[in-house]
């Protein structure tokens, strides 16, 4: 039995682990042998030794881990993790891998905030002198979607704890900044809890974890894990750094419009910070509740009835 999904877009420079969780296919057997081999979909060719690092794959008694690495820009590839099981039986599950320099989309980029700039006629701003002002505005609304919750700045997370290691916990994405629910164990029907405190953690030594802490880019569950797992969720993500004039400005094309006018009041000379913040609180704010269609919330301190005159 085979099923295809598609993993995020992957950058040829980024390295991380992904992971097969055959659960729902094991029922009472466990995995017995597991393989991961990739396809380069643009030639056919073998593609494992390129966009695979087998010296890191792993696996649970359910879930297979591998490490994604390298790949060629513009190129899909085809993640094949097969499986036999204790009772003989082979499971396949597939996936999908885009790898793309940036975003694969025909969004707008640094060059272009620099175009629209040149029918300012009283600006004299050069690329170079770009890059780090459209960084700060792609962090600053980045922050505002924070506080949000948006979805926009939402990525999944897909944490593997082996239990073999000492001090056994796993490591956050590099670009994580925060959970944005609660978290929960592949294969399990919970989500795990905030740990309350330190007296909680020291009434267990192992047993099927309950709940969690994150202490830097560390994830540690108590009681302490007694299986191998994988942590999934979602969590906010950090948006990647712009580094050259091509480089693609994240959103869709959703705040490109703000992102030069933040841009332009910048250069415009310090007088001009305090409408900067206010002009992103408002532009993020209109976009980011129509995209994640958040309701407006109506405060309890308000008598309608009196307003109303009932």
């Amino acid at each position: 039995m085979a099923t295809t999904t598609t993993f995020t877009t992957k950058q040829p420079s980024e390295s991380y682990g992904i992971s097969f969780d055959f659960t729902a296919y094991l029922v009472t057997a466990t995995i017995f042998t597991a393989e991961i081999t990739a396809t380069d979909l643009s030639t056919l060719a073998d593609a494992t030794s390129t966009v695979l690092d087998d010296t890191k794959q792993s696996n649970t008694t359910t879930v297979v881990s591998g490490w994604a690495n390298g790949g060629t820009s513009g190129h899909d590839y085809a993640i094949t993790c097969t499986i036999i099981d204790s009772e003989g039986a082979t499971h396949e599950l597939d996936a999908i891998m885009p790898v793309w320099e940036s975003p694969p989309d025909s969004g707008s980029t640094v060059q272009d905030i620099y175009n629209n700039l040149q029918y300012r006629r009283d600006l004299n701003v050069n690329a170079d002198a770009l890059l780090p002002v459209v960084n700060m505005a792609v962090r600053s609304i980045a922050k505002r979607l924070y506080v949000l919750g948006s979805n926009l700045i939402t990525g999944s997370l897909s944490v593997s704890i082996d239990i073999s290691e000492e001090d056994a916990y796993g490591v956050l994405p590099s670009d994580f900044w925060g959970l944005k629910d609660k978290p929960y164990i592949s294969g399990k029907t919970y989500p795990l809890k905030p740990l309350p405190s330190i007296e909680v953690a020291l009434q267990y030594t192992t047993g099927t974890p309950q709940y969690y802490k994150v202490i830097g880019r560390r994830f540690y569950v108590y009681p302490a894990a007694d299986a191998d797992c994988t942590i999934c969720g979602e969590y906010f993500a950090r948006p990647y750094a712009l580094t050259e004039t091509s480089s693609t400005i994240p959103y869709n094309e959703l705040f490109d419009d703000l992102i030069t006018e933040y841009v332009e009041h910048y250069f415009r000379g310090p007088g001009w910070s305090p409408v900067l913040n206010e002009m992103l609180r408002q532009g993020v704010d209109l976009i980011a509740t129509k995209y994640d269609q958040n309701a407006p919330v109506i405060s309890s301190g308000i008598n309608w009835d009196n307003l109303t005159g009932r």
